[in-house]
């Protein structure tokens, strides 16, 4: 090494935490002790730096967290564009349902027996639990550990894989690309690639060419094809796998649709973060996430930081309906039934009454609602047709509901 200082920049240090990857930090076996003319200074970089393994590998090798910049930090310094989260819970099919209680019951069941023979797993993150389960499975002296550990990892995988393939998940992206705008660009993302290749091809059907799909078993060449398309608008709907969740900069995104996600938190926001890249133009991004209400999905796409965000981005909650094809906004519709009251009490005519409810129905899956009234006057002021003018109207109506400040 010489007597010379080193200085190590890791960039997506989150990756360095993995066995394989954590022998880069190997040669501070070799740093001598006591010598002041050779120093070792390190940087960490990464958007997601936790891992199971974050305060055995990561703090010794790059130290301590020092600084951390979050997404309202990013907002108001104008870094990411603005953005809403859309929550939104499906259900399964009856034999889904029996399908996950079924696998359930046997993952209970295997988990208590390894527990019995384990103590050491009660308590541990879900995260750290899961990689300590894959060291019992494969390293265990225990046939019996290995075994029980093995047995809950495949059960496991079984029931997230009907969790993944639960057939409302591409019925709810469907339905969600007919009623946003038609002119949005749009990221769609998967665990499966046998289901986003499904999607790819009922979306072609819907929307015929201006669809592509990117994942890891397309040779990099079409891959690249794909990517550029997408940039260069040839294309406004990308149907993805896990390949496009770092690195890749997908610039001007209008909308994510998260149709199923790990449990990972780095994952949620590295996807996240692929639609919030600053563009010339002034837009509301809005991020799309679908759970199976019943099943162990998160809820909320940010569970860690929905605190955090409450207030300063709309953060909704929403519910779809399979057999009906259509989306329940509770919060949203005693607004909706506020306006078409106050509508009905001033005795505006059938045909008003009947674009209100047209435009509060277009209105239910965007966050116009959320915007001050002044823009909303700028927008009817500026609207380029009478439809988009009575939109921006009713879109009025809508807040001035929220604000209790209805005309008399």
């Amino acid at each position: 090494m010489g007597s010379k200082g080193i200085l190590l920049i890791a960039d997506e240090c989150h990756h360095y935490s993995s066995p394989e990857n954590s022998h880069i930090f190997d040669f501070m076996a070799q740093i001598p002790v006591g010598v002041p003319s050779l120093r070792y200074y390190s940087l960490g970089l990464s958007a997601t730096p936790e891992t199971p393994a974050f305060n055995e590998k990561m703090v010794p090798a790059l130290g301590p967290e020092i600084f951390k910049y979050g997404f309202v930090d990013a907002l108001n310094a104008n870094i990411i564009s603005s953005f809403s989260i859309f929550n939104l819970k499906l259900k399964f099919s009856q034999y889904e349902e029996e399908q996950y209680l079924e696998l359930s019951d046997q993952l209970i069941h295997a988990l208590e027996k390894l527990m019995q023979c384990c103590p050491f797993l009660i308590g541990l993150s879900s995260q750290r639990f899961f990689a300590t389960l894959e060291q019992l499975a494969q390293v265990a002296e225990d046939s019996n550990v290995s075994g029980l550990a093995r047995l809950v990892l495949v059960l496991a995988i079984k029931r997230k894989d009907v969790v993944y393939r639960a057939e409302s998940r591409i019925s709810c992206v469907k339905n969600l690309l007919t009623r946003i705008p038609q002119t949005s660009k749009v990221l769609i993302f998967n665990e499966r690639i046998e289901v986003a290749e499904a999607l790819y091809e009922q979306l072609q059907l819907l929307f015929p060419g201006q669809v592509g799909r990117y994942h890891s078993e397309m040779d990099e060449g079409s891959r690249k094809n794909i990517l550029r398309k997408y940039q260069d608008s040839e294309i406004r709907i990308l149907v993805s796998c896990r390949a496009l969740d770092e690195g890749l900069n997908v610039p001007e995104t209008d909308v994510g649709i998260i149709a199923s996600s790990t449990s990972s938190s780095r994952q949620r926001i590295q996807r996240l973060g692929r639609i919030l890249r600053r563009s010339w133009q002034e837009h509301t991004a809005c991020l799309y996430y679908l759970y199976i209400g019943s099943s162990n999905e998160e809820q909320d796409l940010l569970t860690d930081m929905t605190q955090e965000l409450m207030g300063v981005i709309p953060v909704l909650d929403l519910d779809y309906e399979q057999e009906s094809q259509s989306f329940l906004h509770p919060a949203y519709q005693v607004l909706v039934d506020r306006v078409l009251a106050y509508a009905r009490r001033k005795s505006w005519s059938p045909k008003i009454i009947g674009e209100i409810e047209r435009n509060m129905e277009r209105g239910k899956l965007g966050c116009d609602w959320w915007v001050s009234e002044k823009t909303c006057r700028l927008r009817i002021k500026s609207a380029p047709s009478r439809s988009e003018r009575n939109y921006w109207i009713s879109m009025r109506l809508l807040v001035q509901a929220s604000l209790n400040r209805l005309p008399l």
